[in-house]
């Protein structure tokens, strides 16, 4: 067992450009707005710190959890323990020739805007896409057609020792909101987007046209995690609906609610906790088996204690 104090300290001796604090409320780390502390939050400023870290880890045998922006993403309310190593600070992007080069913090809608005033398509679709680089490549994020695995070219990664190294797109494993980082216990440290040239302004239409789109359909106003279930693999069933047509558009526990405007959605109406959330899950997953036999798959991560 670890004595955060010393590691801490420990931590703090290296003298990081970026950030570390004990005892750090994840809540204000996460979209939902929920969740318990962290041990410790450590925020490398670039690679080599996050190297330090991970194999301090590696060393000590201390949990390592690795944060974007939190964007999919419940954390209990005992919080996480170990050091959470958020990666916000490696969010350096770069063009070179078609392809753009981004840090796994650098925020996905930051990604999209930097490709369009370089006149490169492809990444479009994910515009309004919550999250980062890292994130949204090791979930395959996805929406109006397209997906992470469309216009990843390969990543830079590092293991659990803390050893980096180069994966190219077929060992990225993609399937639906799928990687193999979901397994691997490898970290995405920057990935390439190969795209095509285009106009600018036929790409910022594209792009205005998914951001009114996601204004008209989702609850953007009230704090939530995005999607809570995955699709069913099965043609033309969808989430929203079949939990619609079990009348529990509007359910509320605690401060969670499934939301008016898209039933796929739970969202923070002030004051939730994972506890509130996570009946309202397990209520939606009964409530949706029982009328359809569908049993739903989570696309959010829920982590901690």
């Amino acid at each position: 067992m670890y004595d955060k104090e010393k590691i801490y300290d420990r931590i703090s001796r290296y003298r990081l450009k970026g950030s570390v604090v004990m005892d750090a409320p994840l809540a204000r780390e996460t979209s939902f707005g929920i969740g318990g502390p962290a041990d410790i939050l450590a925020v490398p400023d670039n690679i080599a710190e996050a190297v330090r870290i991970v194999k301090l880890c590696n060393r000590e045998k201390i949990p390592l959890t690795i944060l974007g922006r939190g964007a999919n993403l419940l954390v209990k309310d005992r919080g996480v323990r170990g050091i959470v190593m958020k990666l916000g600070g490696i969010c350096g992007m770069r063009r070179e020739r078609d392809s753009i080069f981004a840090g796994a913090g650098a925020k996905l809608g930051d990604v999209c805007e930097y490709a369009r005033d370089e006149g490169l398509t492809g990444l479009e679709f994910a515009y309004g896409i919550p999250g980062t680089v890292g994130g949204a490549v090791c979930m395959n994020a996805g929406a109006y057609g397209g997906e992470m695995k469309d216009v990843v070219a390969r990543s830079v990664i590092m293991d659990k020792k803390g050893s980096i190294g180069l994966l190219d797109k077929s060992g990225h494993k993609f399937s639906y909101r799928k990687s193999a980082f979901q397994e691997n216990e490898c970290i995405i440290l920057e990935t390439e987007f190969l795209l095509e040239t285009s106009e600018k302004d036929e790409i910022s239409g594209k792009m205005e046209a998914n951001m009114d789109k996601r204004k008209a359909t989702q609850p953007l106003e009230f704090p939530s995690a995005g999607s809570v279930f995955r699709r069913p693999a099965v043609d033309g069933v969808y989430v929203g609906p079949m939990i619609e047509k079990c009348g529990l558009k509007g359910l509320r526990v605690g401060g969670a609610e499934v939301s008016e405007k898209h039933a796929g959605f739970i969202i923070n109406r002030g004051g939730a906790t994972a506890d509130d959330v996570l009946s309202l899950i397990r209520r939606i997953q009964d409530e949706v088996a029982k009328r359809f036999a569908v049993d739903l798959a989570l696309e959010i991560r829920v982590i901690g204690e």
